[in-house]
Order: structure tokens, then sequence, then C-alpha cells
């Protein structure tokens, strides 16, 4: 759940900063993020997703539930090879 951590992180900033949303940022990850952490990155309004391989049990954008649109398969070899 890296993308929370991440996150969490921005919101602090930008509570710092009196912004209130994520509409401006852009999250790349190597995998397709989980049903918890699409919904949550949905609620925050991240402005785009993107990741490399999908998450075949539990991906929430598309593979298994579909909560967010992601673009999916950037370096996904590479995700996979990051993985193993």
């Amino acid at each position: 759940h890296a993308e929370m951590v991440a996150f969490d992180r921005l919101r602090q900033e930008d509570k710092a900063l009196g912004r209130g949303d994520m509409r401006d940022v852009e999250v790349f990850v190597t995998v397709e993020p989980c049903i918890m952490c699409a919904s949550a990155l949905g609620q925050l309004r991240a402005a785009r997703v993107v990741f490399g391989c999908r998450n075949t049990v539990f991906g929430g954008c598309g593979t298994v539930l579909s909560l967010l649109e992601c673009k999916e398969g950037v370096l996904d070899n590479e995700a996979i090879t990051l993985l193993r």
C-alpha cells in the first residue's frame, strides 16, 4: 500500500500549503493498486494513476474490480522482473 504512504505525506504537505485535493498529482506504481488503494486514490481525486503489471488477486483498476480508471502496462515486463 505504498500509494497510501506517499499520499499521506503529500496530504500533510498540502495542508501546510492550504490545498484541499490532489487533482494535479499523478501516481506511478509498479503494480495495479489494490481495491482499497484504488478507492482511496479515487476519493483523493488523483489526476492519473499509471501502473506496470496487473494485480490478478486484488486489482482495483479493472483486473478484479473497476474502481478507478488507470493507464496500465507501462514497463510491465520490468515491473514483473522487479517483483520476482
